[in-house]
């Protein structure tokens, strides 16, 4: 039993490793309270994420600070051009909805844009913390692994929306998310993608 609590055993690291969580959590719910910071705040938290994953040892409150002011322009000009690209897409999608027009041709070229709109969010983010690359190498790898891979793109997708489809499935569910994003699901959500986010980016990496 006591092992089980030593500073080497898993329940000790799973601990630790779930106070870090609530610590990012809280520095992402802060930092992203400006809704036009949410960019650096998504960029900083992958890099501290990354540098979890892969066992290293960090202060994590000066490291997501640090990020945060580095990756500032970078990642607010890339989140607003999301932000619009969002809202049209958006106002497209209500427009064909309402004059029950979902399937036509347009249809199917605002299936593909909202696809490449989330691919960005999920992908850009985590490559200007991974990477020390200009933004325009980012954005063009970033889709052209979509356009390589669209089907582990499109399971990489579903499985992070799985949670917000849960949330949707009862009111219970809805309520719950919400309270735990105040403590714990913000930064899980993002480890979650980050996890997928390696294994599926490290291929091309030792190719290169």
């Amino acid at each position: 039993m006591i092992y089980f609590f030593h500073s080497d055993g898993w329940v000790a690291r799973l601990l630790s490793r779930f106070g870090q969580l609530i610590l990012l959590n809280v520095l992402l719910l802060v930092s992203s309270v400006p809704i036009m910071t949410i960019g650096a705040a998504h960029t900083a938290g992958f890099h501290v994420l990354i540098q979890l994953i892969e066992g290293k040892e960090i202060a994590i409150i000066p490291t997501y600070l640090q990020v945060f002011r580095q990756s500032f322009a970078k990642s607010s000009l890339v989140w607003i051009v999301l932000l619009v690209f969002i809202w049209v897409l958006g106002i497209n999608w209500l427009y064909y909805v309402q004059i029950d027009q979902v399937f036509t041709g347009w249809v199917l070229g605002l299936c593909i844009s909202t696809m490449v709109c989330f691919h960005l969010f999920q992908c850009t983010f985590f490559s200007l913390a991974r990477y020390n690359s200009n933004l325009k190498s980012i954005l063009v790898n970033d889709i052209k692994i979509m356009i390589a891979h669209p089907f582990k793109s499109i399971l990489l997708h579903a499985i992070t929306l799985f949670p917000f489809l849960l949330m949707l499935l009862s009111a219970y569910l809805f309520i719950f998310g919400l309270y735990s994003a105040c403590f714990f699901s913000i930064s899980g959500w993002m480890y979650l993608r980050c996890k997928l986010l390696l294994a599926f980016f490290r291929k091309y990496e030792k190719v290169e």
